[in-house]
């Protein structure tokens, strides 16, 4: 991480709402990704939280969610105001998310850990063919692991860059997505209720949303982590 680039930003006087590097970084992510849509918010927890909303997930719903995934993706459901029902056990697949569908026909999204999801793409025709949206959470693996090109298989993918994350940012989250609509209800309810290009704020399914946009700080180093990484 370049200090010159922390200093252009201190310059630049844009240091906590959308600004350049914000815009950078996502459009560097979604590529590397190979999604359409790139949201850059303040934490991964938050990105959670926007895309439960976005999907409609509120006080009361049920959300299924892998017994063995991690803690953040256990309790997400809570974020929105909804219950978690989980399944599973070191892995969960079609098998478990089809019988806990069966004993639970009101869940109204399905939240897994990229870690510990076995028959990914089976599952994703499931709940496809029940109208069921999902969340995928590839937690920081950015670069690693199971995080790429997820978003062919869910509404939502996942990313955070906290500690221990392939690109350390302090905190910050994304929310990666190839459904235009999606993007759009999640950028209002992430940039407090306006729409992309639009100065008015305007109401996102009843709710307005809120200042959970990411630092130029943050998206700088993010933006700086993934321009290395295609150097090498």
């Amino acid at each position: 991480m370049s200090l010159e680039l922390l200093k252009e930003v201190l310059h630049s006087g844009i240091w906590g709402t959308i600004g350049p590097y914000s815009q950078k970084a996502a459009e560097a992510l979604a590529s590397h990704m190979g999604a359409k849509h790139c949201l850059m918010l303040y934490s991964g927890s938050m990105a959670l939280e926007i895309a439960l909303c976005a999907l409609g997930v509120c006080q009361g719903d049920v959300v299924l969610v892998p017994a063995s995934a991690e803690k953040i993706v256990r309790l997400s459901p809570n974020l929105a105001g909804a219950k978690p029902i989980e399944c599973g056990g070191e892995k969960t697949g079609p098998t478990d998310i089809k019988a806990a569908l069966v004993a639970e026909p009101l869940i109204k999204c399905v939240v897994l850990d990229a870690n510990v999801v076995s028959g990914l793409e089976e599952t994703s025709r499931l709940l496809s063919s029940r109208g069921v949206p999902l969340i995928i959470w590839a937690g920081g693996q950015v670069f690693s692991g199971a995080g790429r090109t997820l978003t062919k298989f869910c509404d939502f993918a996942v990313y955070t860059f906290s500690e221990g994350s392939d690109i350390y940012a302090g905190c910050g989250g994304a929310l990666l997505t190839d459904e235009p609509r999606l993007f759009h209800i999640a950028y209002a309810l992430h940039n407090c209720g306006r729409t992309l290009g639009e100065e008015a704020s305007v109401f996102v399914d009843k709710a307005v949303g809120g200042n959970l946009r990411i630092t130029e700080w943050q998206a700088a180093i993010i933006y700086s982590g993934l321009k290395n990484q295609s150097k090498e």
